[in-house]
């Protein structure tokens, strides 16, 4: 029997996924599942605005939800929770509850407070999520951090400045590239604020000119060993 006649028997069926959330993160998961959609099956969109979640199903021809509850009745294998700030955290603890797992968008909580309620309860349900912190995933940052891990090109690492990602995505980067597992550490730093001119943002290029403020941070992390 021939290789591909062999795994013809053995075809895997539909990934089925939900959607929470409208917004332009949220879309990119509905597009993936149009463009591929002989791997995954889109169940719902849970948008709890009713009149909102109407225009939505109308544009992307998409069943919308407004509850958790009614979102599950069609069984996803997992959801995608893509909402803005300050949301996320309610919605993560009650998917917790419910036992499905989770790939969240970043950040899955905005303070201290807020990622220790996250703890408790993972470590009460111990449940299945992934955050979508993805950048040490992209080529050239997955390089940078072989040569680290390997120690023969450039040797022992022990500081690292990285300019290239802001707030948390930066930190996970520092931490990735340096191995650390949890250990306590002293943060410090500066914000500073500058006039910029905006050139490309999510709608595309700009070209008129508009400037506005921008608060520049530089943080030191020092990790004690």
């Amino acid at each position: 029997m021939l290789p591909e006649q062999k795994r013809s028997r053995h075809k895997v069926g539909k990934v089925k996924y939900a959607v929470i959330g409208s917004g332009w993160r949220a879309e990119f998961y509905i597009r993936i599942a149009k463009a591929v959609s002989e791997k995954f099956d889109l169940t719902d969109v849970l948008i709890r605005d009713e009149e909102k979640g109407r225009k939505f199903s109308e544009k992307f021809g998409v069943k919308v939800v407004n509850t958790v509850d009614t979102l599950m009745k069609d069984a996803p294998e997992f959801v995608v929770l893509a909402i803005k700030r300050g949301c996320v955290i309610d919605y993560l603890l009650e998917l917790f509850e419910k036992g499905i797992p989770v790939l969240t968008e970043t950040p899955p909580g905005e303070s201290q407070e807020d990622l220790q309620k996250l703890w408790s309860a993972y470590e009460k349900y111990q449940p299945k999520i992934q955050v979508a912190e993805q950048y040490f995933l992209q080529p050239l940052y997955a390089s940078w951090h072989k040569a680290i891990a390997d120690m023969k090109l450039i040797g022992n690492v022990e500081n690292i400045n990285i300019s290239a990602l802001h707030g948390y995505h930066g930190i996970s980067m520092i931490r990735w590239m340096l191995g650390t597992k949890g250990q306590k550490c002293t943060m410090y730093g500066k914000r500073s604020h500058f006039s910029v001119t905006e050139t490309y943002g999510r709608e595309g290029m700009a070209f008129d000119g508009e400037t506005f403020v921008c608060p520049r941070n530089r943080v030191t992390l020092e990790f004690e060993k």
